[in-house]
């Protein structure tokens, strides 16, 4: 069944929060194909760089994969170095499909980073 958020003010501050906590981890179905997993932590968990925060990567949470997408201006190779050469890591590269609201594989060899 289909969750609704609703108006949320006229809930309580509590239900508010619960509220607000489904819908960041609420996923689209139609983005079900990337059968990517959401992990929420503590601030305190992370570490800060200018605006944004990062998380370390653990045996509980292992990169499988890097998406690059057409307008990234580096190349697969300089993402590669940025790897630990152990970890068994895919990197590919996306493109818009043509006739869909799709990310699709970019197949076209002149085109790959």
């Amino acid at each position: 069944m289909r969750s609704k958020l609703g108006d949320i003010y006229t809930l309580s501050r509590e239900l508010q929060f619960e509220r607000i906590e489904l819908a960041t981890r609420t996923k689209y179905s139609h983005w079900s194909y990337e059968s990517e997993e959401r992990v929420f932590v503590k601030l305190d968990e992370v570490y800060p760089d200018k605006n944004m925060y990062f998380y370390s990567f653990s045996p509980d949470i292992i990169l499988k994969e890097v998406v690059l997408v057409s307008s990234f201006v580096g190349s697969a190779d300089v993402v590669r170095k940025l790897i630990n050469p152990t970890d068994d890591v895919d990197i590919i590269t996306t493109r818009l499909a043509f006739q869909s609201y799709k990310v699709v594989t970019q197949n076209n060899p002149k085109l790959k980073k």
